[in-house]
């Protein structure tokens, strides 16, 4: 479809939406997949709109995504799994959808709803804490710590501006507030919240046997000194272990198998942008079969085809569905029409010495100042 500049794009989606009843929209990058959803909240807020960004870090790196991007992930495939109010359009970009992820049933029934007088009770919300990536502490700070004392259980889930004060009367949830982390002082009440899940990763005992037994195969017999593998083994979450994620799951699947009947639509040069994160990855694995120097930790990459979705197999999953391709340029004999068109843009003449903006306008003459 030619005639979609920048910015037209929400007016595309919704009559897509009409057409089909749900859309995937794969940005090009973050910056567009931001924008395209501000743009979508602005022009068409009636329509919800899902997002499902890529992690804040380098393929096969050493630290974790953060706190925040997981939160908007799994937001995102909890309610898909859930099947239930599930938005129609779903914003997310190439370098999301080229990663693999955990298998639908992992998520379904992986929320826990709370409000006071509720059936959840302080053992059913402790269980979910510990098999859904929470981490125990002495005083809440960050999001995904939690604490209990006594009747009294404090946490902070992803996604919500402050943490959470639970107070407990037995078994049975008496009063739900937020507090302020740094002066502990309660703030508003809430009649209800949803607990998410704070990884991709649940490290029950059955996600750690299939971790070892997998790391073995991949990569041989084991030292003391990989950390890794003994951190894991111990039952300790360790930072950056997202990056072996097909180790902790039987299968992974893919965006598309959570959305099998939506319709897909690329953003302009989004085949440019597959070809440059997959050269991309490959770069990273290079950099990590190199040997540690001096006392940096041993790596042991998995090969990208386990974690990541090649361009080949992008195109594979692209084949099975209706897709629409956009390009702000007119349109040709054998494109549909956006009807957009791209304004003028004065950049080029800004840029030039003595050129006055006010002077040239559109074929008036403005008074420069």
């Amino acid at each position: 479809m030619g005639g979609v500049p920048e910015g037209h794009e929400s007016q595309i989606l919704e009559s897509l939406v009409g057409e089909t009843g749900q859309i995937i929209f794969v940005a090009r990058d973050d910056r567009r997949m931001a924008a395209v959803s501000e743009g979508l909240n602005f022009f068409v807020p009636q329509l919800s709109v899902l997002q499902f960004p890529a992690w804040d870090c380098l393929p096969y790196d050493r630290v974790a995504p953060s706190r925040d991007i997981v939160a908007a992930r799994l937001n995102a495939l909890t309610r898909l799994a859930d099947g239930q109010d599930v938005a129609p359009i779903l914003v997310t970009s190439l370098a999301a959808i080229m990663q693999r992820i955990p298998p639908l049933q992992a998520f379904q029934a992986a929320t826990l709803h709370l409000r006071p007088g509720g059936k959840a009770g302080r053992e059913t919300l402790l269980h979910f804490l510990t098999t859904n990536g929470y981490s125990p502490t002495g005083t809440v700070m960050e999001a995904g710590e939690f604490a209990v004392r006594g009747g009294m259980v404090d946490l902070f889930p992803p996604g919500l501006d402050e943490p959470l004060r639970l107070d407990f009367f037995g078994d049975e949830l008496d009063a739900l507030r937020g507090f302020e982390p740094f002066s502990q002082r309660s703030t508003e009440k809430y009649k209800e919240v949803t607990l998410r899940p704070v990884s991709e990763i649940r490290l029950g005992e059955a996600a750690i046997k299939r971790f070892r037994t997998g790391y073995r195969e991949a990569f041989g017999s084991v030292s003391s000194d990989d950390l890794l593998y003994e951190q894991i083994s111990a039952g300790h979450v360790v930072p950056g272990m997202e990056h072996w994620l097909p180790l902790f799951h039987a299968s992974l699947s893919t965006l598309f198998d959570y959305l099998p009947e939506a319709g897909l639509v690329l953003d302009h040069q989004a085949g440019e942008a597959g070809a440059a994160r997959w050269e991309l990855i490959g770069n990273c694995f290079k950099g990590r079969t190199t040997r540690p120097t001096g006392g940096e930790a041993r790596y042991n990459p998995l090969p990208r085809e386990r974690v990541y979705i090649s361009p080949d197999d992008l195109d594979a999953c692209l084949a099975q569905r209706s897709v629409v391709q956009l390009q702000p340029f007119a349109p040709t004999d054998d494109q549909a029409d956006g009807g957009g068109r791209a304004g003028q843009d004065f950049s080029a003449i800004r840029a030039q010495p003595g050129e006055k903006v006010f002077d040239i306008g559109c074929g008036v003459g403005f008074l420069a100042h």
